[in-house]
């Protein structure tokens, strides 16, 4: 014989359907079997055994509701590390200008609790940075190819590394991990992270601002030409603020307060 059922549940929605006798009784049973196993009430694991694929599923258990006391009052915040990636140069033949420009950068990051993403490598300013970030009691991931390991070029007093294959996976991860870009100053490699960090920004990949450090002028024909890209319409003027360009690094700590606000 054919038995027309319908269970409610919790949400406004309703299950009609056929079943025969037999099926009704077994389906209570494993209900109740289950709601035993799991400690649960009737309603969630009769919902669960009556589920054509109930068999190849897991019920979560559900989420305990707050309840009013003691406790009450009691507010657990937790936050994250502000991640940033830095691109800079990796030659140890320029102006001592810009190392200690690098060096001061590692401490003001260290200083206020952002997490480090740079190329790992063991010298130029990268190493300035890394070993600036590190003295000064700071957390720095190192990314870097395998290649670039059997040179010779990694620095091991990283808190952590990441080996990759391609430079391609390198900026990969620089860009996915960052809450912010800083750009300090740097060569051919490093206008390559920037330009392409500006690219996936523009198509709306990330939404992380990056942050231009110009060293006594060292970016200023870049900058020149930015605006000039942009007062030709070759990038639209609402993209102009992807970018934003600082004269030294003592202006960061402004911009990562402003960062842990948002």
């Amino acid at each position: 014989a054919l038995v027309r059922r319908e269970i409610f549940f919790e949400k406004p929605k309703t299950i009609s359907y056929l079943k025969t006798r037999s099926e009704i009784k077994k389906a209570k049973k494993t209900a109740m079997i289950r709601r035993r196993l799991l400690r649960r009430p009737l309603r969630y694991a009769l919902r669960a055994s009556t589920t054509p694929i109930w068999a190849n599923r897991r019920l979560k258990r559900p989420r305990k509701r707050a309840t009013k006391g003691r406790n009450d009052k009691t507010i657990f915040i937790v936050t994250m590390p502000i991640k940033a990636s830095i691109y800079c140069s990796s030659s140890d033949t320029i102006d001592e200008k810009y190392f200690e420009e690098a060096a001061k950068c590692g401490q003001i990051l260290a200083r206020h609790g952002v997490e480090c993403y740079t190329g790992g490598g063991n010298n130029g300013l990268m190493y300035a940075l890394e070993k600036s970030v590190i003295g000064n009691g700071g957390s720095c991931i190192g990314i870097i190819p395998q290649f670039m390991i059997d040179f010779g070029w990694l620095y091991d007093g990283l808190s952590k590394i990441i080996v990759v294959e391609t430079m391609a996976e390198r900026k990969a991860i620089l860009r996915h991990n960052a809450d912010i870009f800083i750009v300090l100053a740097g060569g051919i490699g490093t206008l390559d992270e920037l330009f392409d960090t500006l690219v996936t920004i523009q198509f709306k990949k990330s939404a992380s601002p990056i942050i231009i450090v110009n060293t006594g002028g060292f970016y200023d024909d870049l900058l020149r030409m930015l605006d000039k890209i942009s007062s030709e319409n070759f990038l639209p003027h609402s993209q102009r603020n992807i970018w934003q360009a600082i004269e030294s690094v003592e202006h960061l700590p402004h911009i990562i307060e402003r960062l842990k606000n948002d």
